[in-house]
């Protein structure tokens, strides 16, 4: 049983915005619409930014502020604000942002804060701290960019690339812009929807009639991968190295920053299927596969398929042989990694054991069965508990009887027998104890709708014991 049929029926790219000669991103976009698991692969990534966007609109409704909206010359003690935002206090810290508060507080906002407003009037101290305001104002410096690559990242998390280009615009730095959206600001996510976004621009198109298609393609991931080793190496901020690997799939550079489950299994699934991209252009280009193959000795067209200790050229021609050995093979793999503790932060391992995290899990397999199974034995009563009417969950009973009714229905005539009889036999049991829930809650009006799904013999035994329930009670 596939996820696929659970999520949706996939999406053809629309025929007037098919370029001859055709261009990378086309043939990216028609590859993962045409393949299943990069289909797949694609909703679990445009789900897991979907919910990060829903976030940042939650807290802009909230707080009234936006990630990346609050920028240092706003007016407003900047690294005060950010240190408030993320719930932070300290004794001699101010706990509001009105230029009255440090007199009625009896106290200051942060040290970063107070070296800006020196900063603004350097004249007056020049002549006596000069050589110390350098080292002062290349240290803010760095820490504002780094604050500034935050909110980057933030928003490539929540699939606001648009956003992340602004911001870097903004703030000044519009060749930081370029490095994260070239050929013009297109987007090159693999996705029908950016496809339509970008229309029928021939610029991308223009490039690659001359320098052949992929060829800048490959080139702008080498570059980026290139950057995030050199940033690393230098000891650079931990941000912009993941800014810059997120574009390339440089997972053991991204990985580090990924302190939730949601936040690394994206990471890990984008991943993926840009590295499957990059291969299937490969494979679409005469002699390209031999080429990498030339480069790396064990490959197989496939992540991880390359011996870890071969070592590719260093040029773009050698891409993605790079980052190969970095991805999982298949998606149970890359789920697999999120539990092994590898790569990953120590909260990311402690979250697969989550009850919400295993059901979206299997759910990400299409792992069906086990998705019952597992319900049931969360909620099955103990064999020392005989009242079966007040489950230990009532909000998984409840779940997981909404579940079975919407697999039946959705997948009526696409289940296989086996499947059939799992999603029966283990159904019926959890839509009985959430009939006996509702009664026990005197919510009789509603027993019949889900006694109504169960098979007849088990719906005269629900009722016979409802009603020997009642009679003793």
């Amino acid at each position: 049983m596939t996820v696929s049929i659970v999520l949706a029926v996939t999406d053809e790219p629309p025929e007037e915005l098919i370029l001859s000669p055709s261009t990378s991103h086309i043939e990216a976009c028609q590859f993962v619409a045409n393949d299943h698991t990069a289909q797949l692969c694609l909703r679990i990534v445009q789900w897991l930014e979907e919910l990060a966007s829903k976030a940042l609109d939650l807290e802009n409704k909230v707080r009234g502020s936006h990630v990346g909206t609050y920028l240092p010359n706003s007016g407003i003690w900047y690294h005060t604000q950010r240190f408030l935002k993320k719930g932070a206090s300290a004794a001699n810290t101010i706990h509001h942002l009105d230029f009255d508060a440090p007199t009625r507080e009896h106290a200051h906002q942060l040290p970063d804060d107070k070296r800006d407003r020196v900063q603004k009037y350097p004249s007056n101290i020049e002549r006596v701290r000069g050589r110390i305001l350098m080292c002062i104002f290349e240290n803010h410096i760095s820490k504002q960019d780094e604050s500034l690559l935050e909110d980057v990242w933030t928003l490539l998390r929540a699939g606001r690339l648009e956003e992340a280009c602004e911001l870097c615009r903004s703030a000044g730095q519009p060749w930081r812009s370029a490095t994260i959206c070239p050929f013009g600001g297109l987007d090159l996510f693999p996705s029908i929807e950016a496809l339509m976004k970008n229309g029928k621009n021939r610029s991308l198109q223009a490039i690659e009639l001359e320098s052949g298609i992929g060829h800048q393609w490959r080139l702008w991931k080498w570059a980026s991968y290139c950057a995030s080793e050199r940033i690393f190496e230098q000891n650079g901020g931990k941000y912009e190295i993941a800014v810059y690997a997120a574009q390339c799939s440089n997972l053991k550079r991204m990985l580090p920053i990924c302190t939730d489950w949601e936040t690394a299994c994206w990471a890990m699934a984008k991943s993926w299927l840009e590295i499957q991209v990059d291969l299937e252009l490969a494979r679409s280009q005469p002699g390209r596969m031999e080429q990498l193959k030339s480069y790396g000795d064990g490959i197989d067209g496939s992540p991880g398929g390359i011996d870890g200790t071969s070592q590719p050229s260093p040029g773009p021609e050698s891409w993605p042989l790079q980052v190969l050995n970095q991805q999982p093979r298949d998606l149970s793999a890359l789920l697999q990694k999120l539990h092994s503790g590898e790569m990953v932060h120590e909260a990311v391992t402690r979250g697969c054991k989550e009850q919400q995290r295993q059901i979206e899990m299997n759910l990400m397999l299409g792992n069906i069965p086990l998705l019952l199974e597992l319900i049931w034995s969360w909620i099955a009563p103990s064999e020392d508990d005989q009242n079966i009417s007040r489950p230990r969950d009532p909000q998984m009973i409840r779940f997981g009887a909404h579940v079975v009714l919407v697999l039946r229905y959705l997948l009526a005539e696409e289940i296989k027998d086996t499947f059939r009889e799992k999603l029966m036999t283990v159904g019926d049991r959890i839509l009985h104890m959430y009939s006996l829930f509702l009664f026990s809650k005197h919510h009789e009006e509603l027993v019949g709708i889900y006694a109504s799904q169960l098979a007849s013999h088990r719906c005269i035994d629900l009722f016979v014991h409802m009603m020997e329930l009642r009679l003793n009670s």
